[in-house]
């Protein structure tokens, strides 16, 4: 038997594939373009991921790189995203057998489309169908055809969906879901998320009652609730929270958000948008215990004053971590001599958000008393950032 022995190790498919996965993503069509040898390799890894901004971009892409001999394009995605409006979209474009990755964040999308997506594949890990407002129910049914506890993460902002459904997909990967994202949702849904043993980010919004989320069970790592009447705060005693956000929760004490600061120490992000429960004293204790603080958000907490800052200037912190601060809708409680201490005393801070009410001649003000090397204001975010750091409004 003769073995064909490639005079070039890079007509060997493995080596090629190796070869292109150096390449930055934003030049694997190049490479496709101008090495034959390593079309093929670099089409694999060029279709893994399809992010198209309009149908046309993804018709032409396809066309593009169409090739008899090879696989059919649709094989080879395995992550697609549409986060941008596209009117003409048709089912026939959306079907991709091995995808395992979808996020969809398309106001316009229709039942049928995603029905046709969703069903289309058995591999499905992973499903983001945020801010589909027009989807029903029937559009996340396929979800309870997908192999019994495959899915990953489910995270359905901005839509309300049947109680029933939502059970159903729950019970069928509840020893897989790691993160569930959820609207709108009722107390049986509640129950559901109790029995997620894998559960590690959950995220609830818009919620008429909070009473029955209970969460001593489920060593979360990141929890999200917005606009939870009455969330139950005692049940959060984890040790392992790192991403914490009750933002617009009402009615809280602040004496809860004075206990819940103690008992959780490993905090590194803390969201409170307008918690008017939030009191310079809560503050005080979340900077002080959490010492792995990196983002605090307290924008529109119109009850804090420069008091609520004080661990972070004094030397009650000899190393303080936190990076970015918000503190929208309430710098004018917070002087501009306040706001420049904690530039100067902050070693990490790389950005402080003062909000769209702040003024140009405001913001110069705080530059003044701070480095002027070390900091500039960003006018198209109202923020106050390193001038070494990049904004993400501008990347």
């Amino acid at each position: 038997m003769t073995v064909y022995r490639s005079s070039s190790p890079v007509l060997i498919p493995e080596i090629a594939q190796l070869v292109c996965s150096f390449v930055a993503p934003g030049d694997l069509l190049n490479v496709a373009y101008s090495c034959k040898t390593l079309f093929y390799a670099a089409r694999r890894l060029l279709w893994r991921e399809v992010h198209p901004k309009t149908a046309r971009a993804l018709r032409r892409l396809r066309y593009t790189l169409r090739c008899p001999s090879a696989l059919e394009y649709r094989r080879l995605v395995r992550r697609l995203w549409l986060d941008s409006p596209v009117d003409d979209l048709n089912d026939g474009c959306l079907v991709f057998p091995n995808l395992e990755q979808v996020h969809v964040s398309w106001p316009m999308a229709e039942d049928t489309t995603m029905q046709a997506l969703l069903s289309g594949t058995n591999r499905l890990r992973h499903a983001n169908l945020s801010h589909c407002y027009r989807l029903s129910t029937a559009a996340i049914q396929p979800l309870c055809q997908l192999p019994a506890n495959q899915l990953q993460s489910l995270i359905l902002y901005g839509s309300k969906f049947d109680a029933a459904v939502l059970v159903a997909i729950l019970e069928r990967h509840a020893h897989s879901l790691s993160c569930v994202r959820l609207t709108d949702v009722e107390p049986v849904v509640l129950v559901a998320l109790r029995r997620l043993t894998r559960l590690r980010d959950l995220g609830l919004e818009h919620c008429s009652s909070g009473s029955q989320i209970q969460l001593l069970q489920n060593k979360l790592a990141s929890l999200c609730l917005r606009d939870v009447r009455a969330p139950s705060l005692n049940d959060i005693t984890a040790t392992h929270l790192v991403h914490l956000d009750i933002s617009e929760c009402h009615p809280l004490l602040s004496i809860q958000l004075e206990q819940l600061a103690e008992r959780c120490p490993r905090l590194e992000s803390l969201s409170l948008v307008f918690q008017f429960s939030a009191t310079d004293r809560a503050i005080q204790l979340f900077l002080t215990h959490c010492t792995h603080l990196a983002s605090l958000d307290v924008s529109g907490c119109r009850h804090l004053t420069d008091a609520a800052f004080d661990p972070l200037i004094g030397q009650d912190l000899p190393d303080p971590a936190l990076q970015t601060l918000n503190i929208s809708g309430i710098h004018p409680e917070i002087s501009a001599v306040h706001i420049a201490s904690l530039l100067n005393c902050l070693p990490r801070i790389r950005e402080i958000c003062l909000g769209a009410t702040t003024t140009v001649q405001h913001a110069m003000n705080i530059l003044a008393m701070a480095d002027h090397d070390r900091f500039r204001f960003a006018v198209e975010s109202y923020t106050i950032c390193r001038v070494n750091e990049k904004h993400p409004l501008s990347s």
